[in-house]
């Protein structure tokens, strides 16, 4: 295989690749789409029928944590800091299979059903008012801080019941999680630092936990309380461990999905004009938005023994990285793939993953979109980059943008 130059296949956390993976995505796509990565020592998919038939296959599993240790040589004090972070990993439900993985789900889908969500959408609406109100007297919003990061960060803490006080314990052990998924090879006092934050978090929900027993209240957390005592088996770590990745997913990957639409929408200005037109269009715009640059770019899983895949085999204990952005490119499954359409029906988008392992937080997160796009959209007449130097975060996973300064009028 012989590839342009210019091209990154396999540093996937080149500045190149972080300002725009898709031309990468769409070279592995046409010539290799199951790619052996030497750098994450795993392979990637980047084809729809490959990575949906992956996600559904019974010896493809969630369960991936065993590779951390073994992806790079550990000092002792690196190990010991692994063995602290991989609960997170091992005990939270997206990194289980069934039935450890439905217990987990089925105590928490009446939480984020649909119904239960649409309940949430005058709150939603609130925040998104209360929010925008302040940058509107100003004529100008960093839309990642003033607006994509507290909406779904403050819904997620109120639906969990944290108080505001234990807001920035949580979200330093959120970053910390975020940037551990990442890494290639620990640096010095990395995994200590990811650690300290991890256990100071963990310190703080098990006072709140017993808080929680003592005063129950109408949150998530007091019913993973009450759930666990009355005897579905979540222990007390399972629920630190599930507060905390909920926390992790119910606002990291809602928050870059606000940034990346907009870019997207700002990028193609007929695109926008044409929603701005037609506001009824939010839903489809939002599902285009979510396949033409979703938040979430990989879903790890690892062979539980030998299979083939699109004629390549795949060993027993070898990690399977599928590119579910590079799948929401595919042209054998959307029409002229690369081009922005807010009206596209055709398809469906990997955005949220597919099978048992779809996103419990889809329609939330969705909610959020739907309403702080609208309402941006709703509550001005212009909306213009401040600057064209748009920054990506260094995380391949999570794709997301670090400052969007917007000019309102």
């Amino acid at each position: 295989m012989t590839q342009p130059a210019h091209l990154e296949l396999d540093n996937l956390m080149h500045p190149d690749v972080l300002a725009n993976p898709y031309p990468t995505y769409r070279y592995l796509r046409e010539h290799d789409p199951v790619h052996w990565n030497p750098v994450f020592r795993s392979w990637f998919l980047s084809r729809y029928d490959d990575i949906v038939a992956a996600l559904q296959h019974p010896h493809l599993s969630s369960v991936t944590w065993k590779l951390r240790e073994s992806r790079y040589p550990l000092s002792a004090d690196d190990l010991a800091a692994t063995k602290q972070i991989l609960p997170y990993f091992v005990s939270f439900m997206q990194g289980l299979d069934d039935p450890e993985h439905a217990r987990q789900r089925g105590l928490m889908n009446k939480a984020f059903s649909a119904r239960t969500v649409e309940r949430l959408r005058p709150r939603v609406q609130q925040l998104v008012d209360e929010l925008l109100d302040r940058a509107l007297s100003a004529r100008r919003i960093e839309l990642m801080q003033d607006l994509a990061f507290p909406l779904p960060w403050t819904i997620i803490c109120e639906l969990l019941g944290i108080p505001e006080e234990g807001h920035p314990i949580i979200k330093a052990s959120s970053d910390a999680l975020a940037r551990y998924i990442v890494i290639v090879a620990p640096v010095a006092g990395q995994l200590a630092q990811i650690t300290e934050a991890l256990q100071q978090a963990h310190d703080y929900l098990a006072h709140l936990i017993a808080v929680r027993r003592a005063d129950p209240q109408d949150d998530l957390l007091s019913a993973m309380i009450s759930a666990e005592e009355n005897g579905a088996m979540l222990s007390e770590t399972e629920i630190i461990v599930a507060c905390t990745m909920l926390l992790l997913a119910g606002h990291e990957t809602t928050t870059n999905m606000i940034g990346n639409g907009m870019v997207a929408l700002l990028c193609h200005p007929e695109q926008l004009a044409r929603l701005r037109a037609d506001p009824q269009l939010i839903t489809s715009a939002v599902e285009e938005l979510l396949r033409y640059d979703g938040s979430v770019q990989v879903l790890p899983r690892v062979a539980t023994e030998d299979i083939t895949i699109n004629g390549t085999l795949i060993r027993q204990g070898q990690q399977v990285n599928l590119g579910v952005s590079a799948a929401n490119r595919d042209p054998a499954q959307f029409a002229d793939p690369e081009r922005l359409d807010i009206g596209r029906q055709d398809g469906r988008p990997l955005s949220f993953g597919y099978g048992m392992h779809y996103c419990l937080g889809a329609a939330l997160a969705r909610l959020e979109m739907q309403i702080t796009i609208g309402t941006l959209l709703r509550r001005t007449s212009r909306i213009t980059l401040a600057s064209d130097n748009i920054q990506w975060r260094p995380n391949f996973v999570l794709r997301g943008v670090t400052v969007l300064p917007l000019l309102l009028e």
